[in-house]
């Protein structure tokens, strides 16, 4: 988590925020184990007032992914920042001028070139045999410090 903290401090979060404060939607793409990152961030999200949506099925994210407009924001959550679905995702909100904030756990992946707001955490990666055991703890705080901020901007 320290080392989280300072990349955090590096990063330009208040433009971030600000971008979050003027979305007229607001979609958090993640599936498998960051999924229910982006779950709980759409929640508090929505208790702020903000239009916003984390969807579970894949193809109903590709279809958000190619509806969004440059008005609106995605953040995108991966631990690896390479997950296919989510770089086709991505290349989608690209074409349509979408501002893409990536919270993303591996260091000069694709999702973090492809990003407009790219914000590194560290991850440490654990597997047990084929089984992903790495913790999203970091995730989820990078999703809680923009949740507090934008409450912050918001008054």
């Amino acid at each position: 988590m320290h080392q989280t903290f300072r990349l955090l401090q590096k990063e330009p979060l208040d433009e971030v925020v600000t971008k979050l404060f003027h979305a007229e939607k607001i979609e958090i793409f993640g599936v498998g184990g960051s999924l229910p990152n982006c779950i709980e961030a759409a929640r508090k999200l929505t208790f702020l007032g903000k239009n916003a949506s984390a969807r579970i099925d894949w193809d109903e994210l590709q279809a958000v992914s190619k509806s969004l407009t440059k008005k609106d924001a995605a953040i995108i959550v991966s631990n690896s920042g390479e997950t296919i679905h989510l770089m086709e995702y991505a290349r989608n909100l690209m074409a349509n001028k979408v501002p893409i904030i990536a919270i993303v756990g591996t260091k000069n992946s694709t999702l973090a070139k492809l990003a407009d707001y790219p914000l590194q955490v560290m991850v440490e990666m654990v597997y047990f045999d084929q089984v992903d055991l790495s913790s999203r703890v970091s995730l989820t705080a990078v999703t809680d410090i923009l949740m507090m901020k934008l409450a912050e901007k918001m008054g």
